[in-house]
Parts: C-alpha cells; sequence; structure tokens
C-alpha cells in the first residue's frame, strides 16, 4: 500500500465533528473552562463508537450511558491542553480528543477540542479506546468488588511482575494478594492521607523484604524512594510530572516492563505511566487499549 492509499484509508476511518452552534448546551466546567454538548454531537458520538472496529461490541451500553447522562461528549473552546488535568490524567490524548472519568461528577467526559477550525476529525477507534479507558475506571469506582472480582488474577500478576523488578525479588512464591487489596481499597477514598501511604508502605514492606535480593538497608532506600513518588503524585500529580526521570527506575521503566511481561504487549508509547502505582483500575484500562477482552465488554456492560 503507497502513501497516498495510507492516507486514504486514514480519512476514511475518522469521524468528523462539526459543531451544531445553534443548539450548544453548557453542562459543566473543568477548571473554570466552560463545557458545551448537543443532541447532534451525542448522536455523532455513538455512531463512532458503534462504527468502531474495537468498540462496536459495546456500543449499545455506551449508547444507555450517553442517553442516562453518565458518559457526556463534550465541546471544549479552548486548546485542550492547556488543561493541566489532560497533561496528567487523560486517556491516550491526542491533539484534539480526550477522556477523563470525574470521580466527585460520577460521569465520564469525552472532550473534544473546538478551538480551531469549528470541526474535529477523530480516529472512530481512537474515541472507542478513550471511551472504554475511562469507562473501566467508572465501573471500578461504581462497582469495586465487582472490579476486582473480574480482573483480580490480571492485577496481582501485574503487581508481581512490577514489585519484583523494583525490589529485586527471588523466585520465591509471594503473595501479592493483599497489596492488591489495600489499593482497591484506596482507589474507592476521595483523597489519600500520610496514614494511608504508610500503612501502605508497611504493607509492601510486611510483604517483599523477605524475598528480596536486596540487602535490607538497599530495600528500606528504594521503599523509601517509592513513598516519596506516591506522596508527590497523590499531594500535587503536577510536581511529579516535572520529577518524574528521577523516579524512571522505580516508577515509569518497571511499569511498562510489568504491563509488557502480563498482557505480552507494549503499552501504548503516549501514555505517562504513573497512576497505577495508587490507582489499580488505571491498569485494566490501559490494557484495553490493546486489546479489548471479554471480561472488559462484560465489566462495561454490568455498569
Amino acid at each position: 500500500m503507497n502513501q497516498i492509499d495510507k492516507q486514504i484509508d486514514t480519512l476514511i476511518d475518522e469521524k468528523l465533528f462539526i459543531p451544531d452552534r445553534k443548539n450548544l448546551k453548557p453542562i459543566s466546567d473543568i477548571m473554570g473552562v466552560k463545557l458545551y454538548t448537543s443532541d447532534k454531537l451525542k448522536k455523532d458520538y455513538i455512531d463512532s463508537i458503534k462504527n468502531s472496529k474495537f468498540g462496536n461490541s459495546i456500543g449499545s451500553p455506551i449508547e444507555k450511558l450517553v442517553k442516562s447522562g453518565e458518559i457526556i461528549p463534550c465541546w471544549l473552546n479552548k486548546r485542550l491542553f492547556s488543561l493541566t488535568i489532560f497533561k496528567l490524567f487523560s486517556s491516550s490524548p491526542t491533539k484534539n480528543i480526550a477522556g477523563y472519568y470525574f470521580g466527585d461528577k460520577k460521569k465520564v467526559y469525552i472532550i473534544i477540542d473546538n478551538n480551531i477550525n469549528f470541526f474535529t476529525h477523530a480516529s472512530d477507534d481512537q474515541i472507542a479506546k478513550i471511551t472504554i479507558h475511562e469507562t473501566l475506571h467508572m465501573m471500578a469506582f461504581k462497582n469495586s468488588k465487582k472490579f476486582y472480582s473480574i480482573f483480580k488474577k490480571n492485577l496481582i500478576e501485574f503487581y508481581d511482575n512490577y514489585f519484583d523488578d523494583v525490589f529485586e525479588l527471588d523466585d520465591k512464591q509471594v503473595d501479592t494478594e493483599e497489596v492488591v487489596d489495600y489499593l482497591i481499597k484506596l482507589q474507592n477514598r476521595p483523597y489519600h492521607t500520610n496514614a494511608d501511604i504508610i500503612e501502605y508502605g508497611n504493607i509492601i514492606k510486611e510483604t517483599y523484604i523477605g524475598n528480596s535480593k536486596l540487602k535490607k538497608e538497599e530495600f528500606n532506600g528504594v521503599l523509601f524512594n517509592f513513598l516519596s513518588a506516591v506522596k508527590i503524585i497523590v499531594s500535587n500529580p503536577m510536581s511529579f510530572l516535572r520529577t518524574a526521570k528521577k523516579f524512571d527506575l522505580i516508577i515509569g521503566h518497571p511499569l511498562k516492563l510489568s504491563y509488557k511481561i502480563t498482557f505480552k504487549q507494549s503499552p501504548p508509547n503516549d501514555n505517562i505511566y504513573f497512576q497505577e502505582i495508587i490507582t489499580a483500575s488505571e491498569i485494566i484500562s490501559v490494557a484495553s487499549e490493546m486489546k479489548i477482552s471479554s471480561d472488559m465488554i462484560n465489566a462495561i456492560k454490568s455498569i
């Protein structure tokens, strides 16, 4: 296939979103920036999901969630990535579209940037991937017990692989379930305290220090750096982003490797990897961008 053919195929796969300016309705705001939606945008968005090869299997439940107001496709009349929140937490951001699950509002916002030319092109599959990623977060927050029961095996394997790398564990069987149990509990809390972080560190130490090849002082040093990263993430994630390279050997690189080992596929290159050390649902959400499984489909249908 030559370059022109590829460009044509890409264009055919894109959804053209054109604002219905006369019928836009203000729905909410993020950091003081207004968001708008319309019946036409909702219809175009649902059509995009159903036309996607990646997301057509969840077209009906997504349509139901749009109609109930739990998923809201909306326009943003400002450059999308001028908003800090999308630099940090948005799933698979492109120049024109991003998604975010707001736990306090219990809604997924699929936000389309309407800043430049009054229309936006976006791949149907990209829209579906962003939607699935954020909808899995929604499911995890709404029903953490069911989420854990569905994805427990994946989560335990992921954290086994991650902490194996970070703490250089030996070949003995290590029970990571208590660590994952605690992360599921943390995910449902509106904010995290110093006491939460200390308890998290104690559970990690009790679970892994006896199976680590590191000397006690080395283990404690790695754990201290890990908990320092956790504290920065929960208190000032933008500050963590500025110092992320400092923690790459215990956060970024081991997380990417754990995805590759656990799911037998490299994770998306454009993601920033750090949420996983405090938010367990991020693992399943990112894995959904690689390949959507029947468990993921059933989880979304159960919302």
